[in-house]
């Protein structure tokens, strides 16, 4: 699992928006062949691997509800998504 997950973020993340559906479609081949337990759903940037089950999850089962604070400044305030999720995760 860190060596599907590491590979897809070091060599998939230098890959323009426009190439990342082709490079998840030829890596998801790649992987389903070592792990079948991969999910076939959305691309493979779109899952991050639970340690606990042995299995990779989507993002959005981490997203938490928003609540809004009106004493928040604006700049302030970040939604919740599975892209701020992924990206907080990753750095």
């Amino acid at each position: 699992m860190n060596v599907i997950f590491s590979f897809i973020w070091s060599a998939g993340a230098n890959i323009f928006d426009d190439s990342r559906k082709e490079f998840s479609q030829q890596i998801r081949g790649k992987i389903l062949k070592i792990m079948s337990g991969f999910p076939f759903e959305g691309d493979v940037y779109d899952y991050w691997p639970n340690w606990e089950t042995k299995t990779f999850n989507n993002w959005n089962s981490k997203v938490t509800e928003f609540n809004y604070n009106r004493e928040t400044p604006f700049f302030n305030i970040l939604v919740p998504t599975s892209d701020t999720v992924k990206f907080k995760h990753m750095l």
